[in-house]
């Protein structure tokens, strides 16, 4: 991540997604339903509130200090949404966000369930509401 903050990027985050960052890749794939849940999550979160981005979920996230502070001292959404909002919030902030490849392996049993795949796409909605009105102390 530091070449890229060195090439003055505000943000830098990294993706499993080879569509992301060349290189990106995942050793061992999720569960099939997983997966085509996550690709059909991807499509709405990109066209409702972070275009461009295919792997928002990565944890892999460095930011410079004043992008932390004003992304941070803004958003209000806690859970799996937090890095949609924290993305979108950037985009809408004008930051410039690198991407670094990630090489990914599934933890089996992971927690992640139904639910949890259905708050994150409530929440994009609750983000793009939210920048469209103004909501966002920007």
């Amino acid at each position: 991540m530091l070449p890229l903050f060195k090439e003055d990027y505000d943000i830098v985050i990294a993706s499993r997604h080879s569509k992301d960052a060349a290189g990106a890749q995942q050793a061992v794939s999720q569960a099939r339903y997983k997966w085509i849940i996550g690709q059909v999550g991807n499509r709405i979160i990109q066209s409702v509130a972070v275009p461009g981005i295919w792997d928002t979920q990565c944890g892999f996230k460095a930011f410079r200090d004043y992008a932390a502070e004003k992304i941070f001292s803004v958003g209000v959404i806690e859970g799996w949404g937090f890095d949609i909002e924290t993305l979108a919030l950037a985009r809408a902030l004008h930051y410039k966000i690198g991407i670094v490849p990630a090489y990914w392996i599934n933890k089996p049993g992971s927690h992640v369930g139904i639910f949890s795949y259905v708050q994150v796409l409530l929440d994009t909605v609750r983000v793009r509401r939210g920048l469209s009105r103004g909501e966002y102390r920007l």
